[in-house]
């Protein structure tokens, strides 16, 4: 999909990627209990950490022209900085 929109709006100084999130722990699911249940999943992303690197893609120009971003593996990244 972003690939097509970049094409659509060509010259319109609009970023487009696609962002795969991973598994993400929400308030939901700490609410309902299912962070006990899936204590073992060591690779979820906390929201938190999600709405932080959307705001570092909005505010940085490094990833112009990536199609898909991996948050997990861009969250690494970032706090190895």
């Amino acid at each position: 999909m972003a690939r097509i929109l970049r094409v659509e709006h060509k010259g319109s100084n609009l970023r487009f990627m696609n962002v795969e999130p991973g598994f993400v722990v929400t308030e939901v699911m700490k609410a309902n209990g299912l962070i006990e249940a899936l204590a073992d999943l060591s690779d979820a992303t906390p929201a938190k950490t999600v709405a932080e690197v959307i705001r570092w893609l909005a505010e940085s120009t490094e990833t112009h022209g990536v199609t898909v971003l991996h948050i997990p593996e861009l969250a690494k990244r970032l706090e190895a900085r």
